[in-house]
């Protein structure tokens, strides 16, 4: 449990004297917020957590389609493209692989693993939350009921901020609320 205390940084009549303790961390420890998604691991990083929610909650994804003729192949990063054509057709010469891959066109495809978020908070960042004095924490997870009637078309890569709406309009359901 941490013992950091999250501070105001918007009062008027604080002592702004404490701003270089100020600082948002993302613990080493997120999971997906979502209730129902399937991946029960720990995200070590930021970069690993929006990788994972690039890939799975969002309904179209951008992939990058291989330019090589006859080739169906369409990846996600200009990394994994690289690496395809280097051990797939064999290509060996940097310049020749840098050349290839200028020719990929991006296509938007729908997201085969996409699991729909609704609407949601990713509580990332240490912040008080409205109706609590306890801070919010990067373990908090979104019941079911609260994002289950959003359409997909609303689903977004989400910053790592508590919105206080949705704080307020969620309360102090249980993840297993349905």
């Amino acid at each position: 449990m941490s013992t950091e205390i999250p501070l105001n940084i918007m009062a008027e009549d604080e002592n702004f004297d404490q701003e270089k303790f100020i600082g948002f961390y993302y613990s080493t420890d997120m999971h997906c917020p979502l209730a129902d998604c399937d991946f029960g691991g720990r995200f070590s990083s930021k970069t690993k957590y929006s990788r994972h929610w690039e890939e799975r909650h969002l309904s179209s994804v951008q992939k990058l389609e291989c330019p090589i003729q006859y080739c169906r192949s369409r990846l996600r990063r200009r990394s994994n493209l690289k690496s395809h054509i280097k051990f797939v057709h064999g290509e060996k010469n940097d310049i020749r692989i840098e050349e290839i891959i200028l020719k990929s066109k991006k296509v938007v495809e729908h997201s085969r693993n996409f699991i729909n978020p609704g609407f949601f908070v990713f509580k990332g960042r240490t912040q008080k939350s409205v109706n609590s004095s306890t801070p919010t924490t990067s373990s908090s997870r979104v019941p079911k009921s609260t994002y289950a009637a959003v359409q997909a078309s609303s689903a977004v890569v989400p910053s790592a901020m508590v919105i206080s709406s949705v704080l307020t309009s969620t309360g102090d359901q249980d993840d297993n609320t349905v």
